[in-house]
C-alpha cells in the first residue's frame, strides 16, 4: 500500500508482533475486480515545522562499506559483459545466458548517483533483455491480447486502486514486437505454494505439504536452530516458511521466516500507538534454501552464492561488468546481516523474486534529495528508527537454485511509487479477465521503449 492508512498499518505491524510472514515489497497484481462503490484514501498532511534527518550517506563507487566481511569471499567468475550502448543506462544481460524463459519481471531501478530512491525508471526483463524506461509511476502492469496482438499494459499511478482492485479509465497498451515470448499463465501458481513446514521424523527435521493434496515431502534438516523449531511449533504447530515449488514437484525455493529482530520504519509509526512497543530481540535471521524433495537435500540459496559474502563478491563481480548499477554497492552490507522474505513465484512456477532485507543506520539510507521531497515523513514528531530497511531483490530458478541480484529498493520511499516496482507481470485476457476495465484501451503515452538501442 503506497498511503499510511492508520488502520491497515496497524493491523499489518500487529500480524509482526506475533512473528508471522513479513511484508515484502512484492506487488501481486490479481484480477478481482471489486463491485462496490470506489473509496476514498485520507490525505497526508505534511507537518507544519518539517526537520529533516540529515542524511550523510554519499553512495557513489568510490565509497568503501564500513563493514567488512569476516570471511574471504570466494572468486566469483563470470563472461564478458556486452559494452553499454553509447549513452544509454540501459541494463545488461545477466551472466551465462540467465534468463526466465518467457516469464517477464517489472523492476524498478533507483537513481542513487543523483542522491534518491524516489526517482528512476521501471524496466521490463527477462534475464537477457531489458525494455524500457518505462514511466516510474508505472503501475499494474500485465501481457494481453488486442486485436489478435500481443500488448503491453498498464496504468499511471492514481488511475489503479489497488485496495479495491478497480479503476475508472482504460489501461494503456503499447503493442509489443514480433516474436517477443512470453508466458500466458496467471501469476504465481496457487497449487504450486508452499506455506509452512510441519515438523516430521526425528528431531529437529521438517517437512514441506505438498500440494494440492497436501501430502509431505521426505524429512528435510534445516540449518535452523531446534529452540526456533521448538518455539514455533509450540506457538503455531508448524514453521513459519513461504515456498515455490517447482511444476514437477522436485525442487522448491523455501524461505524460512526470521524471529524477532527490528522491525522497518513503520515501527516508529505504530510506536506512535503504541509508545511502550519494543521489538523482541533477533534469535534467527531467516534463511532461503534450495530444496531437492526427492532426496531430502537442502542447499542455502541463491547456490551460486550460498553465503553473504559470497552474495557481496558476486555483486561486485556483476557491477564490474556493469550488469549491476555501482551505486548500490555502498549499501550491500547490514548491521545485523542479512533477513530473509518472500518469495513471489513466477507465472509457470519455475522461477522465484526473492528478498533480503539489509540494516543500516537512517543517516546512511535516508538521501538528501528524498528527505526534502517528502517532509510529512520527517516532521518534529519524527524519530528515525534503530535501523531503515532495504530490499536487496533477487531472480532465482528453482531447478537449481542459481540467481542474480537485480535492484536495490528502500522500504520507506519506494512504498510511495508505483505498484510495479519489482514484480512478475501476468497475462489477463481482456474482458474475460477484468470484466470491469473500462475498454478500448489508450495509446501510450511516452514514445514507445520497444525499439530504443
Amino acid at each position: 500500500m503506497r498511503r499510511w492508512i492508520p488502520g491497515i498499518l496497524i493491523l499489518s505491524l500487529t500480524a509482526c508482533l506475533h512473528s508471522a510472514a513479513p511484508i515484502t515489497p512484492v506487488r501481486t497484481a490479481t484480477p478481482t475486480i471489486a463491485t462496490g462503490p470506489l473509496g476514498t484514501q485520507p490525505a497526508r498532511t505534511p507537518s507544519p515545522t518539517p526537520t529533516p534527518i540529515p542524511a550523510t550517506a554519499t553512495p557513489t563507487a568510490t565509497r568503501p562499506p564500513t563493514r567488512t566481511p569476516t570471511a574471504t569471499p570466494r572468486p566469483t567468475r563470470l563472461p564478458s559483459a556486452p559494452p553499454p550502448s553509447s549513452g544509454s543506462q540501459r541494463p545488461q544481460p545477466l551472466p551465462d545466458g540467465f534468463q526466465t524463459e518467457g516469464n517477464w519481471i517489472a523492476v524498478f531501478r533507483p537513481r542513487l548517483e543523483r542522491q534518491t530512491w524516489s526517482e528512476g525508471a521501471v524496466w521490463l526483463t527477462d534475464g537477457q533483455r531489458w525494455i524500457g524506461p518505462w514511466p516510474s509511476d508505472l503501475t499494474m502492469p500485465f501481457w494481453t491480447l488486442w486485436n489478435g496482438r500481443l500488448h503491453f499494459c498498464y496504468w499511471r499511478d492514481g488511475e489503479w486502486f489497488e485496495e479495491l482492485a478497480t479503476t475508472n479509465v482504460p489501461p494503456i497498451c503499447v503493442e509489443a514486437p514480433d516474436g517477443l515470448a512470453i508466458r500466458r499463465d496467471r501469476i504465481g501458481p496457487k497449487e504450486n505454494d508452499i506455506h509452512h513446514l510441519k515438523p516430521c521424523g526425528s528431531p529437529g527435521e521438517l517437512c514441506a505439504p505438498i500440494p494440492p493434496d497436501k501430502r509431505l515431502s521426505p524429512p528435510l534438516r534445516f540449518p535452523i536452530p531446534e529452540s526456533v523449531i521448538l518455539n514455533q511449533v509450540k506457538v503455531y504447530d508448524r514453521v513459519q516458511a513461504r515456498g515455490c515449488l517447482s511444476p514437477d514437484q522436485r525442487h522448491a525455493l523455501i524461505v524460512v521466516y526470521r524471529d524477532g529482530g527490528p522491525m522497518s520504519e513503520g515501527e516508529e509509526l505504530f510506536r506512535k500507538v503504541v509508545p511502550d512497543f519494543t521489538p523482541p530481540p533477533l534469535t534467527f535471521p531467516g534463511g532461503l534454501y534450495w530444496v531437492d524433495l526427492h532426496s531430502g537435500k537442502v542447499l542455502t540459496a541463491p547456490t551460486n552464492a550460498p553465503g553473504w559474502p559470497d552474495q557481496q563478491a558476486l555483486a561486485r563481480a556483476l557491477a564490474e561488468q556493469e550488469r549491476f548499477p555501482v551505486a548500490f554497492l555502498p549499501f550491500l552490507r547490514s548491521a545485523l546481516g542479512p533477513t530473509q522474505a518472500g518469495p513471489g513465484c513466477s507465472p509457470d512456477g519455475r522461477f522465484a523474486l526473492a528478498m533480503q532485507a539489509l540494516w543500516l543506520p537512517p543517516g546512511e539510507v535516508y538521501l538528501p534529495a528524498d528527505v526534502r521531497r517528502y517532509p510529512e515523513f520527517f516532521g518534529h514528531d519524527f524519530r528515525p528508527p534503530p535501523y531503515a530497511t532495504l530490499w536487496w531483490i533477487w531472480v532465482i530458478r528453482i531447478e537449481d537454485g542459481t540467481g542474480y541480484p537485480i535492484t536495490l529498493l528502500e522500504d520507506l520511499f519506494n512504498t510511495e511509487l508505483s505498484h510495479a516496482i519489482v514484480d512478475w507481470v501476468p497475462f489477463y485476457m481482456l474482458p474475460r479477465d477484468m470484466p470491469q476495465v473500462p475498454l478500448p484501451p489508450r495509446a501510450s503515452e511516452p514514445p514507445s521503449p520497444w525499439k530504443a538501442p
